[in-house]
């Protein structure tokens, strides 16, 4: 994690391993071969369910989507930080 981003900060949320963007609350994650194995698949399962109960959301793509396609993932991320904005938004709303 990058300490030049003012909106960017170490989670609060213990050794879940993740740093959220404050306002999108929203986690990028590039995956390799290893999150195939059960036992990290079983920890990514946990780990997600935990961090949506901050209502963060987890986004994944594998090492070979970015890898692939680059440009397709960097779309897909501007899209999901814009669908993200409305779904924060909501989540304010209700509040």
């Amino acid at each position: 994690m990058s300490e030049n981003h003012d909106n960017v900060y170490k989670s609060p949320l213990g050794d879940l391993g993740v740093g959220i963007e404050n306002q999108l609350k929203l986690v990028i994650e590039i995956d390799g071969g290893i999150h195939q194995q059960p036992e990290q698949k079983e920890y990514d399962i946990n780990r997600e369910e935990a961090l949506k109960r901050w209502d963060v959301k987890i986004v994944r793509f594998t090492n070979e989507e970015v890898e692939r396609d680059l440009k397709k993932v960097k779309k897909e991320i501007i899209d999901i930080c814009q669908d993200r904005i409305t779904e924060i938004r909501k989540i304010v709303d209700k509040k």
